[in-house]
């Protein structure tokens, strides 16, 4: 429950996890900014969550961060 430090760019790691996945989104350091369409689907929006989480899933596996 610690702040991870800006020299493991974690929030790059994940937004490039994203894009390999076909979703595109920036970083400010650790901040990941999203732009979806104004008009959405919940299908659509599903499909972002699960991108998010499956970059913040390597993420920890990748800098062996602990799964509470």
């Amino acid at each position: 429950r610690e702040p991870l430090g800006p020299e493991m760019k974690v929030g790059a790691f994940v937004r490039d996890y994203c894009y390999r996945n076909g979703m595109i989104l920036r970083n400010n350091d650790d901040i990941l900014v999203l732009a979806p369409p104004l008009v959405v689907t919940e299908e659509i929006i599903d499909e972002i969550v699960t991108n998010i989480e499956g970059g913040i899933v390597d993420a920890m596996d990748h800098f062996e961060l602990p799964r509470e």
